[in-house]
């Protein structure tokens, strides 16, 4: 099945594309390789359904590669930024930097 014929029923795994950059592929070959090509084809193909299964799936691997493809100093730096904003909200500090630096010096 194609995308070309599919008119507007769901696809599956199975199913062959025929457009872009894997065309010929199936999705589940697509999905093994590069999920984050199916989940833009999701958000920007109105043709382009799945069941609400596959979506799933998808999602959820699209973004284990995209943390897949941070650097581990990118990882870090998200979560030390998560670590200042958790700081500066619970004490409602303005300045954060000083109160990071504080909390170092114990």
């Amino acid at each position: 099945m194609s995308i070309a014929n599919i008119d507007n029923k769901k696809m599956n795994f199975d199913t062959v594309l025929n457009f872009g950059k894997y065309k010929g592929d199936t999705i589940r070959e697509v999905y093994e390789r590069d999920a984050s090509y199916l989940q833009w084809c999701l958000e920007n193909i109105e043709r382009f359904k799945l069941s609400d299964k596959e979506i799933a799936l998808i999602e959820e691997k699209a973004e284990m590669e995209e943390w897949d493809s941070f650097s581990d100093d990118d990882v870090n730096t998200y979560f030390k930024k998560e670590i200042y904003r958790d700081i500066r909200d619970t004490y409602n500090i303005l300045d954060w930097r000083d109160t990071w630096k504080t909390l170092i010096q114990f």
